[in-house]
């Protein structure tokens, strides 16, 4: 992965806010909520490629990106 593919994931264009769900987490489940996300083949295949340049896996990822995503807009 390139800094330009990471650009564009960092990129709130490449994002649909309008289009997002939100959930609370189902009861019985503790302090976790589990969240399916579909990714268009090229774009999982981009996230995969960050993970494991990462060394991490596809969900840890993900659950990072979107946490720092959060703090930076909150």
């Amino acid at each position: 992965m390139n800094d330009e593919d990471i650009n564009s994931l960092q990129n709130d264009a490449e994002w649909d806010f309008e289009a997002a769900e939100r959930k609370r987490a189902p009861r019985g489940c503790g302090n976790r909520a589990i969240v399916a996300v579909g990714f268009q083949s090229e774009e999982f295949a981009l996230v995969t490629a960050a993970a494991r340049d990462r060394d991490q896996p596809v969900s840890q990822f993900i659950r990072q990106a979107a946490l720092d995503k959060a703090h930076a807009i909150r």
